[in-house]
């Protein structure tokens, strides 16, 4: 998510907008609404600036996630759920392949430091 912060004010917009409710399950039409673009204009936004709606979703629920598991009061299952994840194993298996390491691994790493 590092990458997206040297960004516009529209996709600082839209990232504010996920992190505001990390647990909803955005669509480019639900987070046009509410920016107040169309569909299609927020869509070739996102072209345009060369991102991947999808993609910068997942970045911001792993990035959410990456902090909340520093912190042992959460759960991993409790975890998942609050950024948006349908389950405890869609979780793991997304943040594995998108962090590189497991969930429960990451967190071992985040409390030893």
């Amino acid at each position: 998510l590092a990458e997206y912060q040297d960004l516009d004010g529209i996709i600082r917009s839209a990232i504010s907008v996920v992190e505001g409710d990390l647990s909803y399950a955005w669509k480019v039409d639900d987070l046009a609404c509410i920016l107040a673009f169309s569909k299609r204009s927020l869509q070739r936004y996102f072209q345009q600036s060369e991102l991947n709606f999808s993609i910068l979703l997942r970045a911001v629920r792993f990035q959410q996630a990456s902090l909340r598991l520093a912190d042992p009061a959460f759960s991993i299952t409790d975890i998942s759920y609050s950024c948006g994840f349908s389950d405890s194993a869609h979780f793991s298996r997304d943040f594995r392949k998108g962090v590189g390491i497991s969930p429960s691994a990451y967190r071992q790493i985040a409390l030893a430091a």
